[in-house]
C-alpha cells in the first residue's frame, strides 16, 4: 500500500477515535453537578477556580514566545497551583495582620514583603520577585483569573467572608503580582521538559514537576496535595482518550486560529488589490507626465537641431546672393607686336 493511502486511513481512523473519546469525556463532565462552580469542568477536578482561562493563557504566553505547544491537562494542575498558592500564603502571614482602630485586620503590602523575606521555603521561590514588584503596574489584568473572581475567592474561601478581615488595593496587585510570576516561572519551565523530551506538548507531568523544582517546604507540600488530588482525577480518564481529547480540542482552537487568520488575510488582500490600483494609477499619471516632458524635450531639441540647420541654409544663401551681386572684372589680353 502506498504510504499516503496508509497515512490517509490512519487519520481516518483517529479522528472517528477522537470522536468516540469526545463523546465519553463530554458523557463524564455532563455527569458532573456543577454546584456552585463556575462550569463543569472546575467541578470535575473539583476547584474552586475556574480552569477554562488557563488553558488560553498558556496558549498565549507560549505563542508570544514563538512556541506552538499543545495543552495536556496541564491548565488544571495550573489552576490547582494558583488556588492553593493564595490560600497557603495567606493563612502563614496571618500573625502579621495588623488591626486597625476600627476592628478591621488589614493585610498590609509590607507585611506580604516581609513575610516573604523572613519565611525560607517563600524565600527561596520568590526572593527574585519581591524586589521586582513595580506598584505602578496592574498585574491583575495579566492573570488567568478575572478580578471579580479573584475578590470572590480570597473573600469566601481564605477569609470565609469574615468581614474584618480587608486585603487593600496594593496587598492584592501584589498577590497577583506573585501568582503571575508562578504561572510564568511554571510554564515555561514544564516548556523546557517538554521540548527536551521532544514532545510537542505539554502535559500535567510536566507542571507536576516543575512544581517540585521551584517549591519546598510547607508550600510545596500543601500544593501537591491538591495536585495529587486533581491528577488522579484526571489519569481515572484513560490516558489514550484523555491526549486525544485535549488533542481534539487543540486542533479545534487551531482551526478558529485559521480561520481568523484567512480573514484577516482576505482583509489585507483587498486592501493589497486597493493599494496596487492606486499605485498603478499613480504610476500611469507618472508616466503620463514623463511622456508629455520628454515630448516637449523632444521638440525643443528637434527645434534646436533645425535652428542650426536654417541658419547655415540662411548663410549659404546670403553667400550666392553677395557672389551674384560682385562685378565682373574683365580681363583684357593684350599682344606684344614686334
Amino acid at each position: 500500500m502506498p504510504k499516503n493511502t496508509q497515512s490517509n486511513n490512519t487519520d481516518s481512523d483517529n479522528k472517528s477515535e477522537m470522536k468516540s473519546d469526545l463523546k465519553s469525556k463530554a458523557n463524564k463532565i455532563k455527569d458532573t453537578d456543577k454546584g456552585e462552580h463556575a462550569n463543569k469542568e472546575t467541578a470535575f477536578v473539583g476547584l474552586e477556580i475556574n480552569v477554562k482561562p488557563f488553558r488560553k493563557w498558556l496558549k498565549e504566553h507560549y505563542t508570544l514566545q514563538s512556541k506552538q505547544a499543545g495543552i495536556i491537562n496541564a491548565h488544571y494542575i495550573l489552576a490547582a497551583v494558583d488556588q492553593i498558592l493564595m490560600f497557603s500564603f495567606l493563612h502563614s502571614m496571618s500573625d502579621s495582620f495588623k488591626k486597625t482602630k476600627s476592628g478591621i485586620y488589614d493585610v498590609t503590602l509590607e507585611s506580604m514583603k516581609t513575610h516573604i523575606k523572613t519565611t525560607p521555603y517563600l524565600n527561596n521561590t520568590f526572593y527574585l520577585c519581591v524586589d521586582k514588584f513595580d506598584e505602578n503596574l496592574d498585574y491583575q489584568k495579566q492573570l488567568s483569573i478575572d478580578r471579580k473572581s479573584l475578590d470572590n475567592y480570597i473573600n469566601k474561601y481564605v477569609f470565609n467572608d469574615n468581614f474584618r478581615m480587608n486585603i487593600n488595593k496594593d496587598s492584592m496587585n501584589f498577590l497577583a503580582y506573585i501568582v503571575l510570576q508562578t504561572n510564568v516561572m511554571l510554564a515555561n519551565s514544564a516548556l523546557i521538559m517538554s521540548e527536551f523530551a521532544k514532545k510537542s506538548r505539554v502535559n500535567a507531568n510536566a507542571i507536576i514537576s516543575a512544581i517540585k523544582i521551584h517549591f519546598s517546604g510547607k508550600l510545596l507540600e500543601d500544593i501537591m496535595k491538591k495536585v495529587d488530588s486533581v491528577d488522579t482525577l484526571l489519569k481515572n480518564k484513560e490516558k489514550q482518550n484523555s491526549e486525544k481529547d485535549d488533542a481534539k480540542e487543540e486542533e479545534e482552537d487551531n482551526a478558529k486560529d485559521t480561520k481568523k487568520k484567512k480573514e484577516l488575510q482576505h482583509e489585507s488582500e483587498d486592501e493589497k488589490e486597493e493599494s496596487e490600483a492606486e499605485s498603478e494609477a499613480e504610476s500611469e499619471a507618472e508616466s503620463e507626465a514623463e511622456s508629455e516632458g520628454e515630448d516637449e524635450q523632444e521638440a525643443e531639441s528637434e527645434e534646436e537641431v533645425e535652428q542650426p540647420k536654417k541658419n547655415v541654409k540662411n548663410k549659404e544663401k546670403n553667400v550666392k546672393n553677395t557672389e551674384k551681386e560682385k562685378p565682373v572684372k574683365k580681363v583684357v589680353k593684350t599682344s606684344n607686336r614686334k
